[in-house]
């Protein structure tokens, strides 16, 4: 796996995150670009670490429904098997 570059990478992560936006607050004010920054150094260090779709299922997950309080739906499981695809797609 080719090194990633740590800034980068970050950067890719809050980009993913925005993009996902559990919580719907980009739909409110798309300039708010930091509302997921406190899980993007360790979604970072997932990716870089080469955790596989479960590890980081299960951290999204935690992030989503424990952390945020996000109840568990059909469309956010769906939302968020796509977020980690992304997710892995960046290691490459």
């Amino acid at each position: 796996m080719e090194k990633l570059d740590k800034h980068k990478l970050l950067a890719s992560c809050r980009n993913l995150w925005n993009e996902f936006d559990p919580i719907g607050v980009r739909s409110l004010d798309p300039e708010i670009v930091d509302e997921y920054d406190f899980y993007l150094s360790h979604t970072a260090d997932l990716v870089k670490e080469g955790a596989d779709r479960y590890k980081l299922t299960a951290y999204v997950e935690n992030c989503v429904h424990v952390n945020m309080g996000l109840r568990k739906t059909t469309i956010g499981d769906n939302a968020t098997a796509e977020f980690v695809q992304k997710l892995l797609k960046l290691r490459v």
